[in-house]
C-alpha cells in the first residue's frame, strides 16, 4: 500500500525549543475490531515473554528514544523476567549493527518475525519511540474502508522515512496503523497477550483498537462518563438479555438520542459497558499511547518523555493498576509542561503557547477495560 507524497506534506519539521520538543513531523490540524477477546487467560503452563523495542533519534533530531529502549530493556529483564535472547532492540545508534537499524525494511522484517508462531502462553511487548504522523488519504484504499473516526490514518516513520529536515515524509517508507495492527494484533491467539506502547505524536489509534474514550480516567468529562456507565451497566446487562424487553422496545423507551449513545453507539463514545466475562486481571491487548490522535507528544531537553515516566513508575511498583499508570503519566506531563513554561518565563524567552495545550496519554483496547485491573509487562 503506497501513500501519495502530496498528502504527507507537513507544515514544518518537528519544532524544537530550548525547553520542550515535539515527537512528530507535522503541525497541521488533526482531528476493525480485534478478534482477540478481552481478558487475560489463566494457564497452568509457564508463559514465554518476547519483546520488540524500537527507538529512533533521527540523527539527534530527537534526544530520548535511544535511552528509552535501553532503559526499557533493562527493566524487562530486571523486573519481568524477559530473557536476553527474547528481546530484539532496534536503534539508529551508530553502535547497532546494520540489520537492526530501524529502517523500513528492517522493521517490517522484525515485525513479521515477531508476529509469527504466536503461542497461547505467550506475553508480547512492543515499544516504539520516535516520530509518527497522520494522513487523510491513502492511495488505492477505498474511502468506505477508512474506519478512522477522524478520517485519517496514523503511521510511524522509520529512520529512512524522514526526508532530512524537509517538511515531508517519504511515502513508501512509512508504516501505516493498518500494517501494525495486522502484525501485532491480528496474529494473536486465545491465551496470548500483547502490551504495546507508542511514545510518539498522534498515537492513540496506531493499533486501530476499538475502545479508548471509555478507558479514560483523568478529565472531568471522562469521570462523568464513567459514573453514567457504572449506573447503566447493570441495567444494560438485564435489559439486553431480552428476557424482559426487546431491543426495539428498549430503544423506544430511552428515546432516539439516548438509545444511540447507550445501546447502538457508533465507535467508542465513552459509555461502552464492560464485559462481565470471568477472566483474570487484565486484557489480552492493551495499547499505551503518549497522546490523542489530535495531539502532539513532548520531550524535555534531556529526552524525558512518556517511556521514562512509565519506567519510573514500574520501578517503584511493577504492577500498578491501569488507572494508576494513566494518571501518573498524565500528572507527569502536566508537571513537565509547567516547569518548561516557568523556565521560559524566567529567561524572558517568548514561546509558542500551542505546545502547552493538553497532552493526554491514552489506553486503547479491543474491549472496554476495567481500569482498576493490574498492569504488567
Amino acid at each position: 500500500m503506497s501513500l501519495s507524497p502530496s498528502i504527507l506534506s507537513s507544515a514544518a519539521s518537528r519544532s524544537s525549543y530550548s525547553f520542550l520538543s515535539l515527537r512528530h513531523l507535522d503541525e497541521g490540524p488533526s482531528s476493525a475490531d480485534s478478534s482477540v477477546e478481552s481478558g487475560y487467560f489463566e494457564s497452568p503452563q509457564p508463559r514465554t515473554k518476547r519483546a520488540l523495542l524500537i527507538g529512533i533519534n533521527y540523527k539527534s533530531h530527537l534526544k530520548g528514544p535511544h535511552k528509552d529502549v535501553n532503559d526499557m530493556k533493562a527493566l524487562l529483564q530486571a523486573e519481568y523476567g524477559y530473557a536476553e535472547d527474547n528481546i530484539v532492540l532496534m536503534s539508529d545508534h551508530r553502535s547497532v549493527k546494520s540489520e537492526l537499524q530501524p529502517t523500513h525494511d528492517n522493521i517490517m522484517r522484525e515485525l513479521k518475525i515477531f508476529s509469527s508462531r504466536v503461542l497461547p502462553c505467550e506475553d508480547r511487548f512492543f515499544l516504539y519511540c520516535g516520530h509518527s504522523s497522520q494522513t487523510e488519504k491513502i492511495e488505492g484504499k477505498p474511502k468506505v474502508d477508512n474506519e478512522e473516526e477522524d478520517g485519517q490514518d496514523e503511521y510511524i516513520i522509520p529512520s529512512d522515512g524522514k526526508a532530512g529536515l524537509k517538511p515531508w515524509d517519504i511515502p513508501e517508507k512509512v508504516i501505516l496503523d493498518d500494517v501494525l495492527k495486522k502484525h501485532l494484533v491480528d496474529t494473536l491467539v486465545p491465551g496470548s497477550r500483547l502490551v504495546a506502547m507508542f511514545d510518539s505524536c498522534h498515537s492513540a489509534t496506531l493499533l486501530d483498537l476499538s475502545h479508548h474514550r471509555c478507558n479514560r480516567v483523568v478529565s472531568l468529562t471522562s469521570c462523568f462518563r464513567r459514573i453514567v456507565r457504572r449506573i447503566w451497566e447493570p441495567v444494560h446487562d438485564v435489559l439486553t438479555t431480552e428476557k424482559y424487553l426487546s431491543r426495539e422496545t428498549l430503544q423506544r423507551l430511552l428515546g432516539k438520542n439516548l438509545s444511540k449513545k447507550l445501546i447502538n453507539p457508533i465507535g467508542c463514545n465513552g459509555f461502552c459497558p464492560r464485559s462481565r466475562s470471568k477472566f483474570s486481571n487484565s486484557s489480552s491487548v492493551i495499547c499505551i499511547s503518549a497522546c490523542k490522535d489530535s495531539q502532539t507528544s513532548l520531550e524535555s531537553p534531556n529526552g524525558y518523555s512518556m517511556t521514562q515516566m512509565v519506567i519510573k513508575l514500574l520501578k517503584d511498583n511493577p504492577n500498578p493498576s491501569i488507572k494508576e499508570l494513566l494518571r501518573f503519566t498524565s500528572d507527569d506531563f502536566d508537571r513537565m509542561k509547567d516547569e518548561a513554561r516557568s523556565q521560559a518565563s524566567g529567561r524572558g524567552t517568548p514561546c509558542d503557547e500551542s505546545i502547552f495545550r493538553g497532552q493526554a496519554p491514552q489506553v486503547s483496547s479491543p474491549q472496554p477495560l476495567n481500569m482498576d485491573d493490574f498492569f504488567s509487562l
